[in-house]
């Protein structure tokens, strides 16, 4: 593959909301098959108590199989679907254009909350706090055992002082991510039928 060859492919690549749908897709679908598994292996765990295990039960049953794993891949889809819409709204300004800084800022972050304000996507207090597990889960939950900085490794709860915040991936912030996934992809649909901002 020549220079200018290359050069072309990587901005379709980067120009084309309807690629990083596609990517966004497969990253949900994959992240559906390994929650269901994990959902499946959990559920024959916890038996009938059903939701209402104990905090700490909850926690400990979070961090089973491939729970982790699965929540990553939900927040790299969200996260894709999200930077699609973006990348649409940032072409309908002006094309993205090599080193443009408007793409090289949304290329290089995981806030998933900054991304779905930037987006236009409506957040509620539940919407906030999945985007904001999500991003642990894209950032360290789902790849590793601990996080980079002891102070995000059960950070303390500002609800509730000398209390930690646990990280609790459960069917309640699946049944979220699902609502927020299905909300991007429809704005993306009417940004890209309309060709403007939805």
């Amino acid at each position: 593959m020549d220079a200018l060859t290359r050069s072309s492919y990587w901005r379709q690549h980067q120009n084309d909301p309807t690629l990083w749908v596609k990517r966004a897709v497969d990253l949900a679908y994959s992240a559906q098959v390994l929650f269901e598994r994990a959902s499946a292996a959990t559920g024959s765990l916890v038996g009938d108590k059903g939701p209402n295990i104990e905090l700490e039960t909850q926690h400990l049953l979070s961090e089973i199989g491939t729970y982790p794993v699965a929540f990553m891949l939900a927040g790299l889809a969200l996260e894709n679907m999200l930077k699609a819409l973006r990348v649409a709204q940032l072409n309908s300004e002006s094309p993205i254009v090599d080193g443009d800084q408007r793409f090289k800022a949304l290329a290089s972050t995981h806030s998933l909350v900054d991304l779905a304000h930037q987006a236009g996507l409506a957040i509620d207090d539940v919407a906030d706090e999945t985007l904001r597990t999500l991003k642990d889960c894209i950032v360290w939950v789902g790849r590793y055992p601990r996080p980079r900085l002891a102070e995000h490794f059960m950070p303390s709860d500002p609800a509730s002082p000398g209390a930690v915040k646990l990280t609790i991936l459960s069917a309640s912030t699946w049944a979220s991510f699902e609502r927020l996934f299905a909300d991007a992809n429809e704005l993306v649909g009417k940004f890209s039928s309309s060709g403007r901002s939805a």
